[in-house]
């Protein structure tokens, strides 16, 4: 009998000098309710032989709504059955009018194709003809399933690059389409959700130029704001289903931190993870290990694996990692041998935290905090389905955002920070949306309101400088061909590159990527196998890599600049000024480091020569109207403090924030700081900072008062990508600064 998840960890926990903090929920029973709408008998009974013929309570509500017509937000809980709450009156459509046509979609291919199954298995041998419609699809059956299918799978990007520009295919399909569901709604967010609110309201667009008014039904297990982000989405109002009526299995969520002190401990985070993860493996625990980069996923499987070598039992091979980038063929052999058992441990981005089915779970391990709220719950939440207990360790790392959760779990598990951030009015974003539009069927005065307030100045814009055409009292796109196949959804980067071997491709990288962890010199890491690139070719967009045994990995240093455009909002915020702008960017990688695979030794920099990125974005500006001493780092270190606690606030990663300050500028009085939103326009990050601003500055507060050190240490100010090298700080300086944000004289 294998050992208990939770006796492990404490073993684990005692061997590696850990703190450890634990709460455990109990399982609770589920709660019925009746449907008050009626449904089709044949659908009836086909629940009934299915072991449906009582729904949660959640379920009846959500399929009540949708039975007349009322768009509704499912937002309950992982494993609590929305999917048949949406299936249903599918299903029930269907069943009452031949005709009747429905589009699920889901955010990834391979989701939807993990969905199909369990979406067969509830239609059963009834006439329902159900078909998932991407880029996987033979063109042998496209015709066939636009013209036959009832029910169609998809995701955003065929819905944009295959769908919409070829409309006229889909006319009865438009014509008769009764149920649009958004399935992990919390997924759409930033630039690929920003992208998707353009691309659903293309959708609606020509479904009311066919007279089709289809109801949307949007599930997802976490997000703060499901009533706004559906709105973003969709531009369409809501009934949210929140209380969740399905069991839950007894579920643990354990925080685990190292002493600074500690005499016995690995040297690196990654390093911890993966000796946990050995840990679990070799005691026939099932369990998945979830990192926040490609490079911390392969780090901390070659950890684990290497582990499991030396000790004696050959068990290596019982771990792999999983990650985007990695060919379809690669990820469904991985996600096979799991669900067989060959597999008893991943180590994974977040490419494994939607729903795609790889098994039950014993425990679900975080490198580190997730990057939002959202993340954490949907990850802790793989793990004890049905009625199997479920274990969450988060292994935090020695940085200030970690320190600050661990400090006060409860606290976290109890908050409602941090919203689910996109911009659908982003002008870089929407004025590509427009032109797909546009090409789609020409766009009328009177449809532009539907994509935003900020359309009708991009519309302007677009026809000011030719994209647009405007004739017969609508705008046209001049261009024969259309415009969404040279539109990336998912990434404001831009082009993407191959990674290629001498023996042909091994992956994928965006250009923004590339110029981080693609330049010559550059460890690439790939299912335990090390590779170094030999040529960054920018015109073939290629990384040219060979393999090579090295024991070290690299971390490029990202600086920017900045110049203030035009001033949105002002207010006065204690003894600052603060502002929300928008502001030219001009970030570049001049030099990387190397680290060895321990993470014991960091080499001196090496420089760069590499192509910068310049965008437009949105900042908040904190200007201190107030005399300084040891300013610089007394600023330096309320950056620190701010950008730590950012991602909590704002409900994202760390790399979706960027920072630059000034002692002086001449058009301001004191010194400037400013906190951007990494994505070109904004995807409404700094919204939500400018908005909450007396709460983050609350937050950073408690951060530095949680720590007991003096002069700032990396779980209180210390920031691992500072590309100051985190010199000239002051922790005593930014807490001054921060106790005069809250000045209320």
């Amino acid at each position: 009998m294998k050992p208990h998840p939770l006796n492990i960890l404490h073993q684990f926990a005692e061997e590696f000098s850990l703190d450890l903090n634990q709460f455990t929920m109990p399982a609770m029973p589920g709660r019925f309710a009746e449907l008050q709408g009626k449904l089709h008998p044949r659908l009836s009974e086909r629940l009934a032989e299915l072991g449906f013929d009582k729904l949660y309570s959640h379920q009846a509500e959500a399929i009540d709504h949708a039975l007349m017509g009322i768009n509704t937000v499912l937002a309950t809980g992982t494993s609590s059955g929305k999917t048949l709450a949406f299936l249903a009156p599918i299903l029930n459509a269907c069943y009452s009018e031949p005709n009747a046509r429905a589009l699920i979609l889901y955010p990834t291919k391979a989701l939807s194709q993990d969905q199909l199954a369990s979406f067969q298995n509830v239609i059963g041998t009834e006439p329902v003809r159900l078909s998932t419609y991407d880029g996987d699809t033979p063109k042998s059956q496209r015709s066939t399933i636009r013209k036959s299918a009832h029910i169609v799978i998809s995701n955003p990007d065929m819905l944009h690059l295959g769908i919409l520009p070829s409309h006229e295919l889909w006319t009865p399909f438009l014509r008769n389409l009764r149920y649009i569901v958004l399935d992990e709604m919390h997924t759409y967010t930033g630039v690929f959700g920003s992208h998707v609110g353009g691309i659903i309201r293309r959708l609606l667009r020509l479904c009311a130029w066919h007279n089709a008014k289809p109801t949307i039904i949007a599930a997802t297990a976490t997000t703060a704001n499901p009533q706004e982000h559906f709105r973003l989405l969709t531009s369409r109002e809501a009934m949210i289903v929140l209380e969740d009526g399905a069991p839950k299995p007894e579920r643990t969520y354990a925080f685990a931190w190292r002493r600074l002190d500690a005499s016995t401990r690995p040297a690196s985070q990654n390093q911890l993870t993966g000796s946990l993860l050995a840990n679990l493996t070799q005691s026939g625990c099932r369990s998945l290990a979830f990192n926040q980069s490609r490079t911390a996923s392969e780090l901390v499987q070659k950890y684990a694996a290497t582990q499991l070598e030396l000790s004696g039992e050959g068990q290596g091979n019982k771990i792999d990692s999983y990650r985007g980038g990695y060919t379809p063929k690669e990820r469904r052999e991985i996600e096979k041998r799991f669900r067989s058992g060959d597999l008893l441990g991943i180590a994974s981005t977040n490419a494994l935290e939607l729903g795609i089915d790889i098994g039950g779970l014993d425990v679900v391990l975080m490198n580190g905090y997730p990057g939002s709220i959202a993340s954490y719950w949907q990850q802790a939440g793989r793990s004890g389905r049905g009625k199997r207990p479920g274990l969450a360790v988060m292994l935090a790392a020695d940085n200030p955002l970690d320190f600050l959760i661990v400090s006060d779990p409860e606290r976290f598990l109890r908050t409602n920070f941090g919203g689910s951030p996109l911009n659908p009015g982003n002008p870089a974003i929407l004025s590509q949306q427009i032109k797909c539009a546009a090409y789609e069927r020409a766009l009328g005065p009177e449809e532009i309101d539907a994509f935003g307030m900020t359309a009708g100045q991009v519309v302007a814009d677009l026809e000011a400088g030719g994209e647009l055409t405007f004739s017969a009292g609508r705008y046209f796109y001049p261009e024969f061909d259309a415009p969404a196949p040279k539109v990336n959804i998912r990434s404001a980067g831009g082009d993407v590159f191959k990674i290629v071997t001498k023996d042909g491709e091994l992956g994928t990288m965006e250009y923004w990527r590339v110029l981080q962890s693609g330049f010559p010199g550059a460890v690439y890491l790939h299912r335990g196998q090390t590779y170094v690139v030999n040529e960054l070719d920018l015109i073939s967009k290629e990384v040219k890599v060979e393999t090579q045994d090295v024991a070290h990995y690299t971390t490029a240093l990202l600086r920017g600049s900045s110049n203030e455009l035009i001033e949105i909002d002002r207010r006065a915020q204690g003894l600052f000024e603060v502002g929300l702008c928008s502001v030219q960017i001009h970030e570049h990688v001049d030099e990387y480091q190397r680290r060895s695979l321990d993470g014991s030794k960091t080499s001196d920099t090496e420089p760069l020569d590499l192509p910068s990125i310049d965008y437009q974005t949105l900042a908040v500006r904190f200007e201190a109207k107030f005399p300084a001493e040891d300013e610089v780092a007394s600023l330096h270190g309320f950056e620190h403090a701010l950008l730590a606690t950012a991602p909590l606030i704002a409900g994202c990663s760390p790399q979706d924030i960027g920072s630059v300050w000034f002692v002086e500028l001449p058009e301001h009085e004191g010194s400037v700081l400013y906190i951007y939103d990494r994505a070109p326009g904004g995807i409404g990050l700094t919204e939500i900072l400018y908005e909450s601003v007396t709460e983050w500055i609350e937050s950073a507060k408690d951060l530095l008062l949680s720590c007991s050190c003096t002069g700032g240490c990396p779980r209180c100010l210390l920031l691992p990508r500072c590309p100051d090298g985190n010199d000239v700080l002051s922790k005593l300086g930014a807490l001054e600064w921060l106790e005069r944000a809250l000045d209320s004289r």
